[in-house]
């Protein structure tokens, strides 16, 4: 992905090298830059700052990763306790010499 503000000036018909004639489309830009900016902020992400951006993504990675690590361990468990539960009944019916 183009970095931000390549992707804004791309928005604002700056890099086209086209005359857009109209500054809607610079207003929407400065909007939409202003925008993703206050709903960053309020995340305590200063997008201005790239360390501080690459941070938030990497705690993105982060909280994704332990989420597939619970998701795992989860399905391990029920494995876990189905055995345990066959190795009981198993174990019973030996105990009593196969005859239930």
């Amino acid at each position: 992905m183009a970095p931000p503000d390549k992707y804004f000036q791309s928005l604002a018909g700056e890099d086209s090298g086209k005359d857009v004639g109209n500054n809607n489309y610079q207003h929407d830009a400065h909007i939409a830059r202003a925008a993703v900016k206050e709903v960053f902020a309020i995340l305590g992400v200063d997008v201005d700052d790239p360390e501080k951006v690459e941070e938030f993504r990497k705690d993105l990675r982060f909280g994704g990763d332990m989420r597939r690590m619970r998701d795992r361990g989860m399905l391990a468990m029920i494995g876990i306790i189905f055995t345990a539960i066959g190795v009981a009944i198993v174990g019973t019916f030996f105990k009593n010499g196969g005859h239930g």
